[in-house]
């Protein structure tokens, strides 16, 4: 074998490496930011039935740089991870402000602009945890063979 056979194949060797290396750090970077989103979703599962029900403001909707979307439950739709900044009234009457990042089907994105009402449920002995009710609250639409 030549030398430059052998420095042909550390340098495939090489790039090789640097590929897979990339390619794991583009899939679990993916993987994070889709948790992040998933969020809201998993406060609203655990709060179980310790919640009061509410209403709130949305104050300002934001998308992050990467316009992250990603098929929806349904397979058919594409969602959009948003970032709500939400002002509500909690039982005591305080008002408070928290940010929701979840996922939104993009035709319904217009339903959460600025000023527009969205139902919540929030921790009832920590009002400061708050999820976006999804019972009240449209986040994808489903399809119409649904029951």
């Amino acid at each position: 074998m030549a030398w430059w056979d052998i420095m042909l194949m550390v340098i495939c060797l090489g790039l090789s490496l640097l590929f897979a290396v990339f390619g794991f750090f583009a899939v679990s970077s993916a993987k994070a930011s889709v948790a992040v989103y998933k969020t809201d979703e998993n406060i609203w599962k655990s709060l179980g039935k310790n919640i009061t029900p509410g209403e709130a403001t949305v104050v300002r909707m934001s998308r992050q740089a990467q316009r992250l979307t990603k098929a929806g439950s349904y397979g058919n739709n594409q969602v959009a991870a948003t970032n709500l900044l939400l002002a509500y009234v909690d039982a005591s009457g305080t008002r408070r402000e928290a940010t929701v990042s979840t996922f939104i089907e993009t035709s319904l994105l217009g339903n959460f602009v600025e000023g527009k009402p969205v139902a919540i449920v929030y921790a009832a002995d920590r009002p400061e945890i708050v999820a976006i009710n999804r019972d009240r609250t449209m986040l994808e639409i489903p399809p119409s063979d649904l029951r």
